[in-house]
């Protein structure tokens, strides 16, 4: 008989405002409001135990609580609640496990379960970075491991690896894979107390194609390289995570199929640099610390993954300056830039509710629609204030552009059938063929630098803001475009990509800033028009960008009429036809923190006007641009 389980380990609390869960996490703190909170938080209570649908039915009942099912249905589908079956239980050992798991937002412990005991690890060295490693590994509810190492235990590891003096004298591989396999009947723990001498060797002696992860902790150096450059051919799913210290510092790295040559490069690299020492006087400084510290974020580095946190591909600690960092390897360069934007752009979880002082307008309502709802008079640039002095825009360009808007609806969001890093790169190509035909070397070099060093940010992950924003600090550009394999999304990070191209020309003004990316933009997806992928974005761009002018043009005059103090010429110039549609496009396009935010949207096309035109009429009079959905 399925069970009801409510998470417990989300904190819940009542008080006089109602129900708060995440009590103690002010960044993801919810609360819950009924007509009686009392008797729900009792509710909640008597299934913070395993319930069966008949028993709450029965509970609520006797309570008087209504709608038991619409509550029950609340909990499960927020997955705030977790269903217990006769396939899927919770056992007391894993309760820690589960109650941690179940804590991140709209994640199962049920899926994590059953992904944790299918993945399979091999490790290849079980000292300072690698014995903890297995233990953190095991404990955080993961089974299956071959251990690799032929050395024995030396009374010296004692102090930093998880072994004790009893086990001097002793293989590493041995002792850990007895010690664990005596704990859990279901840990799979195999041994090899063998000296790797190469790839080749190490492809003999275990399956690399049946391995999920293999973690290089091996001190040879000149074996990590080889691993590296001949692994992907066997396995290319495979991800390897190479972890080592240096003096105060700790690092560790995931290596895939995708960033495996540029890794590789750095590390033979270092190699060359540390061959050309003429002497070295060193020891081993690893400590507790760097084993901890290696072990608790290696098993984070697969945790994240597992649920699709975010692409935690990358930590770094420094013990000195106490700088800890765990993360992708775009947010590493852009922390060295000292800068929070991308962070609260990456973790996009917490309200931001201390801006309501900063409005100028009032939220926008059916009630308040036809008012003045202007606040307080805001500071306006001067391409701002000459819209509003100079009139808004051209009614013959808008009356052609509303003509065309039958095409829209079933072009805007049209999906290309691809895998999304075979689009980007496609895209990364195709711009950069543009940028070198068109601009100079320098930019052409300052892009392609940019793509290739990872100061592109596209990972989607479970909490991430839809926004999109290139930004220049202490001198490189950074571009945030999380890809959803739609068309709008892709023609976004080509966006981006101009705005890039226009900061490594030394200019600032968001205005020619828009300007100038609309006009690139739209002639690189004509000259490239022929690629079936970029025919598609070319025609996304222009259906796109009509919508933009017309529902911005839109709001814009609702913006432009209410800083007038004359709302009435609003409604003088669109009438009182489809209130409720433009109430919905008004509300979500004005920014209430930033009067006439979208003006330099309309601005860029402005600019380029008869260009634009042109290419309206092309599409929507040549039929060899129909789009296949």
């Amino acid at each position: 008989m399925n069970k009801i389980m409510l998470k417990k380990g989300l904190f819940w609390a009542l008080n006089n405002e109602g129900i708060i869960f995440y009590y103690t996490n002010t960044n993801l703190r919810k609360i819950i409001k009924s007509e009686n909170d009392e008797k729900l938080f009792e509710l909640l209570k008597f299934i913070s135990d395993p319930k069966s649908e008949e028993e709450i039915s029965r509970y609520c009942s006797n309570m008087e609580i209504k709608d038991s099912n619409s509550i029950v249905q609340f909990l499960l589908r927020n997955k705030y609640a977790e269903i217990l079956t006769s396939e899927f239980t919770i056992e007391n050992k894993e309760k820690r496990i589960a109650n941690f798991i179940g804590t991140f937002p709209d994640t199962a412990y049920k899926d994590y379960k059953y992904h944790a005991k299918n993945l399979k690890f091999c490790f290849l060295g079980l000292g300072t970075a690698g014995s903890y490693t297995l233990d953190a590994l095991l404990k955080m509810g993961f089974y299956n491991a071959t251990l690799i190492d032929n050395d024995i235990v030396e009374e010296h590891n004692v102090i930093s690896q998880n072994f004790s003096y009893a086990d001097v004298g002793k293989s590493k591989a041995k002792i850990l894979k007895d010690k664990y396999n005596n704990l859990s009947p279901d840990y799979n723990i195999q041994s090899k107390s063998e000296f790797i001498k190469n790839f080749k060797h190490l492809n003999e002696i275990v399956d690399l194609t049946s391995f999920d992860y293999l973690f290089l902790f091996a001190d040879d150096y000149l074996l990590t390289l080889e691993i590296i450059e001949n692994i992907f051919s066997v396995n290319p799913n495979i991800k390897l995570i190479q972890s080592g210290y240096a003096v105060l510092e700790v690092e560790s790295i995931v290596i895939t199929s995708r960033n495996c040559k540029v890794i590789l490069e750095k590390l033979k690299n270092d190699h060359e640099n540390y061959k050309s020492l003429k002497g070295v006087i060193v020891e081993n400084s690893g400590t507790i610390l760097e084993s901890y510290m290696i072990a608790i974020t290696t098993v984070k580095q697969v945790v994240d993954h597992l649920l699709n946190l975010s692409c935690t591909e990358y930590m770094k600690t420094d013990f000195l300056t106490n700088e800890y960092f765990i993360g992708s390897q775009f947010e590493y360069l852009y922390n060295k830039s000292s800068n929070n934007k991308i962070k609260e752009l990456i973790y996009n979880i917490k309200e931001d509710l201390g801006k309501e002082s900063e409005r100028w307008i009032e939220e926008i309502t059916n009630e308040n629609f036809f008012i003045n709802n202007i606040i307080k008079k805001p500071k306006l640039d001067k391409k701002q204030y000459e819209y509003i002095i100079e009139n808004s825009n051209n009614e013959s360009n808008l009356s052609f552009f509303v003509k065309n808007k039958s095409h829209l609806e079933s072009n805007e969001y049209v999906l290309i059938n691809e895998n999304i890093e075979y689009i980007k790169k496609h895209i990364f190509d195709k711009v950069l063929e543009y940028v070198r035909v068109n601009f100079t070397k320098n930019i052409y070099n300052s892009l392609k630098n940019t793509i290739e060093n990872e100061y592109i940010y596209t990972y989607r992950n479970k909490y991430i803001n839809d926004s999109s924003l290139t930004i220049k600090n202490n001198n490189s550009i950074f571009i945030f475009n999380c890809l959803d394999g739609t068309t709008s999304n892709y023609n976004m990070l080509i966006h981006e990509l101009f705005h890039a191209v226009f900061y490594f020309m030394g200019q600032e003004d968001m205005y020619r800033h828009e300007k100038f990316v609309f006009k690139h933009h739209m002639e690189m997806l004509t000259f490239f028009k022929e690629d079936d992928i970029f025919k598609i974005l070319y025609i996304n761009f222009i259906f796109n960008h009509i919508h933009i002018y017309i529902c911005n043009s839109l709001s814009l005059d609702y913006e432009k009429y209410t800083l007038e103090g004359n709302i009435n010429k609003f409604f003088d110039k669109w009438g009182y036809d489809d209130i409720e549609e433009m109430i919905e496009i008004v509300s979500s396009n004005i920014n209430p923190f930033s009067p006439l935010y979208n003006y330099k949207y309309i601005y860029a096309i402005n600019e380029n006007i008869n260009t634009f035109i042109n290419h309206v009429e092309n599409i929507t009079l040549n039929t060899d641009f129909s789009v296949k959905v």
